[in-house]
């Protein structure tokens, strides 16, 4: 058994078979995405609990984007937990399928309103831009990185992406970067 969002229609009709046996013997029922928010909400969520939980997403295979957006994002701020923070991010990097929805969820660790508050967690989506297209899709994000963020070295490492990449960021000077 896979996922619960599994096309195989056998993986379907097992895991509609278990969330029944559950329901019907009252057993509570809580995908292990479920409980990682459930915990990430908490207002001091326990960084053994959550670790424990990452390592059933992962060990089930039950990675949900979505989710872990969600979780990033409910943890940003909360001290303590740095580790699961870029535990999260690393499983957004490694476990999840180049696509646009997941250069949107590393879009969201970089810059805007939700931007992680840690550098150590910026610095992996930074690390993983490893190729072009992955690069083009974040290249607004880049900029924003290269121009604004509080991290020399996040700075300097976002302008060498871009310059690798040649995406228009050539003559980049300090006073530019300032503005």
């Amino acid at each position: 058994l896979k996922t619960r969002n599994s096309t195989s229609k056998r993986d379907q009709r097992v895991y509609a078979v278990v969330k029944e046996i559950f329901l019907r013997t009252n057993i509570d029922f809580a995908s292990p995405n479920e409980l990682l928010r459930q915990e990430a909400e908490k207002s001091k969520p326990d960084i053994t609990v959550l670790m424990d939980l990452l390592d059933n997403v992962e060990r089930y295979d039950v990675v949900d984007l979505d989710e872990l957006v969600e979780v990033r994002r409910t943890l940003n701020w909360k001290g303590g937990i740095e580790a699961a923070r870029k535990r999260v991010v690393r499983l957004m990097v490694h476990a999840v399928a180049i696509s646009r929805d997941r250069a949107n969820a590393l879009a969201d660790v970089l810059a805007g309103d939700t931007v992680d508050s840690l550098a150590s967690v910026r610095a992996i989506v930074l690390k993983e831009i490893k190729n072009a297209a992955t690069a083009r899709l974040l290249v607004d994000e880049l900029r924003a990185v290269a121009f604004h963020d509080p991290a020399d070295s996040l700075k300097a490492k976002a302008v060498q992406i871009l310059k690798k990449y040649k995406l228009n960021f050539e003559n980049i000077d300090e006073h530019d970067r300032a503005a």
